[in-house]
């Protein structure tokens, strides 16, 4: 089924679609990702720089507006970790007792990427034809490939 896949422990796991609340959260999780990375910089700037902006981080990541083209989100949806974390909240529909650090040994480097286009096309974040796009030649000569960014109809 084109929305299950092997995890590391052998089993086989139902991926559900994602929905608006799952966006909020990861919006959510995103700030905060940002604000816990900047306190690593304490000590290396001068204190009240770290003081105000790490303030301002703490007030995003309690703002109601969850903007989802915001820098966090875009930086961490591309990554390992904010992949991980998609499938962890669709997983969590289906199976409410995983965790997220039970759902990062469960994906492996072989299977991420297509588990994440699987999530993706069940959401219809992406289409199926976009995902089954093949390299084909322009008028120029050139190869290009189509992209599976998000499709808007």
């Amino acid at each position: 089924m084109e929305n299950t896949f092997g995890g590391n422990d052998n089993k086989t796991y139902v991926l559900a679609p994602l929905t608006l609340g799952d966006n909020k959260k990861f919006v959510k999780w995103a700030r905060y990702r940002r604000w816990e990375q900047f306190q690593s910089m304490k000590g290396t700037i001068p204190q009240e720089v770290f003081d105000r902006e790490s303030g301002r981080l703490l007030e995003e990541c309690n703002c109601k507006d969850l903007n989802e083209s915001s820098p966090e989100v875009t930086t961490l949806e591309k990554t390992l970790e904010g992949i991980a974390y998609w499938v962890y909240l669709s997983l969590k529909h289906t199976y409410p007792a995983l965790t997220l650090d039970t759902v990062e040994e469960l994906i492996t480097p072989n299977n991420l990427l297509d588990v994440y286009k699987r999530l993706m096309i069940l959401s219809g974040i992406i289409t199926k034809k976009n995902e089954e796009a093949t390299p084909e030649k322009t008028e120029e000569g050139l190869t290009t490939e189509h992209s599976t960014e998000k499709v808007l109809n």
